[in-house]
């Protein structure tokens, strides 16, 4: 099945739904929205609605309607490393590790990439943006290019040299901002509510975190649709989203998983469960 079972854009605050337009808030309380799909399809005819390999193979249950935005440069499938060693140092049975390398610009957020900037081609966009210091937007900018569109990536000047000339050498619109990084957020903010280009950012996009769930649904395949008791996963990167999904997968489950979010060791030492 090719098909989107996308149903609506949902606020996660008052539940309030909305057609799946190009949306960034709730209209009635300006919470975040979460994407809901036709989860009675999904369970009637389980695993049987994926097709093909790569990220695309979730299309089902992913929001972009029409084959011909669905942008891709070969990304997903990515492998799950069985760590034996790893796993005796740190005292537990099994490791898995999602490797997720291999993606075309060599981070996850490739996966993110791929269903932002098919949503940008969905909605009549012809320009795409993201402030980043690195990695989402080398990535946003190759998947930009991929698609035809002019990407604008905002870079704070403190960003770390390699990253920079990363972003450099997929975009030909590297703006490098001078200043207080909260400053530029505030002006791109309002650059996106005026309509300049479509919002690729990690905020508030529902169409963009869509991708990152992708990594999630290739666990549960990869573990034979037994995904481990719990998954670990770099909050920074927000692929809590991606995370948190395994229990909705095609065909339904009784089981419960148990995802952790990291943070890196500079980033407050903490754990959330």
């Amino acid at each position: 099945m090719s098909e989107s079972l996308a149903q609506s854009l949902t606020c996660i605050e008052c539940g309030t739904a909305h057609s799946l337009t190009y949306r960034l808030e709730c209209e009635r309380c300006h919470g975040l929205l979460e994407l809901r799909y036709d989860i009675a399809r999904l369970q009637k005819a389980g695993p049987a609605v994926l097709e093909g390999t790569g990220l695309w193979r979730y299309a089902p249950i992913l929001p972009i309607a029409d084959p011909a935005h669905r942008v891709t440069l070969g990304e997903g499938a990515t492998p799950l490393l069985d760590c034996p060693r790893l796993a005796g140092e740190l005292g537990v049975r099994r490791l898995l590790l999602k490797f997720d390398g291999p993606n075309p610009t060599g981070t996850v957020k490739d996966r993110s990439s791929a269903t932002a900037v098919g949503a940008a081609l969905q909605f009549g966009y012809r320009a795409t943006s993201v402030v980043s210091s690195g990695n989402a937007g080398s990535s946003i900018a190759a998947y930009s290019a991929r698609a035809g569109l002019r990407s604008l990536i905002f870079a704070y000047e403190r960003a770390s040299a390699p990253k920079l000339l990363h972003m450099a050498a997929t975009t030909a619109n590297l703006i490098i901002y001078k200043g207080v990084y909260d400053d530029l957020i505030t002006i791109w903010d309002r650059l996106v509510e005026e309509h300049l280009f479509f919002d690729c950012g990690a905020s508030r996009n529902a169409y963009k975190q869509e991708g990152k769930k992708t990594l999630a649904y290739e666990i549960a395949e990869q573990t034979g649709w037994a995904p481990p008791d719990v998954v670990v996963a770099p909050v920074k990167e927000q692929s809590w989203t991606g995370a948190s999904k395994t229990r909705n997968r095609p065909g339904g489950s009784t089981r419960t998983d148990c995802p952790v979010g990291r943070h890196r060791a500079s980033e407050d030492r903490q754990i959330w469960r």
